[in-house]
């Protein structure tokens, strides 16, 4: 008697794997959350260069998300801030006021000191003939958790010949927010940037970190002062600020052998009063 063996297809091992694949693929879409727009101004116009903080909520609530960022800054444009009450679900515009400073804004930067105030920093220079007549690095402060800001001020506005003038650029902000933790400057704000040095005949002439600090919610702020040690026909680029739970401040930035020249050094610098004064940098990483 014939018999025919039975058999049973099953799915290869290549079929197996790319069932898995597919089933985790929608999992994890279906846990994740969605991208949510942030600016609620029309498409179209440039928004990038962003930065964000976290900052307790004035009346007592939830802690509030503000961000700030450029909104159009190469045509009469300026720094774009928002903020959200709840944990970045929902976000509302509050564009810093009044309009620009110049008609180049750029470099947008954010921080809370984790009591009262929001700090947004961002640059500002002239694009229009002469050229260059005006650079300087602003500040607004908000006492409502970002959902307003004031007038900026000047850390640093300097004016001068087109051609000769150095060009500030590439500020960051940050504040002491430890308050708990007993710092002795809590609730001071940082301000740090690149100061670009004229020099005929190159493309950008060297630059230095330049460093002013504020002690009254924003209102004043201290003159600049450069903060590397490098000389002055070096360069300091993309400088940075934190803050420790001690008070005190660090600042770091690029040494690199010359402009746009990506393998430099990681330097550093402290301050342990405040920011009133640096000591020697430090190579960042050996």
């Amino acid at each position: 008697m014939n018999t025919r063996r039975k058999t049973r297809n099953t799915p290869s091992t290549t079929a197996k794997y790319l069932i898995f694949l597919a089933l985790s693929v929608l999992l994890i879409a279906n846990l994740a959350q969605a991208n949510v727009r942030e600016n609620q101004d029309a498409p179209g116009a440039d928004q990038n260069t962003t930065s964000i903080t976290l900052h307790p909520d004035p009346s007592g609530g939830p802690d509030l998300l503000i961000s700030a960022y450029n909104a159009n800054p190469f045509v009469f444009g300026g720094i774009g801030t928002s903020w959200s009450p709840d944990g970045g679900v929902t976000w509302f515009d509050s564009a810093m006021q009044p309009p620009p400073v110049f008609t180049v804004n750029m470099d947008a930067s954010v921080a809370s000191d984790g009591a009262g105030f929001v700090f947004a920093a961002f640059s500002s220079y002239d694009a229009l003939p002469p050229f260059n007549m005006n650079s300087g690095v602003f500040i607004s402060s908000s006492s409502d958790g970002g959902q307003t800001f004031g007038p900026p001020i000047a850390a640093s506005w300097i004016t001068g010949i087109p051609g000769a003038l150095p060009w500030e650029t590439k500020p960051k902000v940050d504040a002491d927010t430890y308050h708990a933790a007993g710092s002795p400057y809590a609730g001071n704000a940082y301000l740090v940037w690149e100061r670009d040095l004229p020099n005929t005949g190159w493309v950008n002439g060297p630059s230095d970190v330049c460093f002013s600090g504020s002690r009254d919610q924003g209102n004043t702020w201290t003159a600049a002062a450069t903060i590397n040690d490098n000389t002055p026909n070096d360069f300091a680029l993309w400088p940075d600020v934190d803050v420790g739970s001690d008070g005190v401040v660090f600042a770091g930035w690029v040494d690199p052998p010359f402009w746009l020249q990506h393998q430099g050094t990681l330097m550093a610098a402290r301050s342990y009063n405040g920011g009133s004064s640096f000591g020697q940098d430090v190579p960042a990483v050996s």
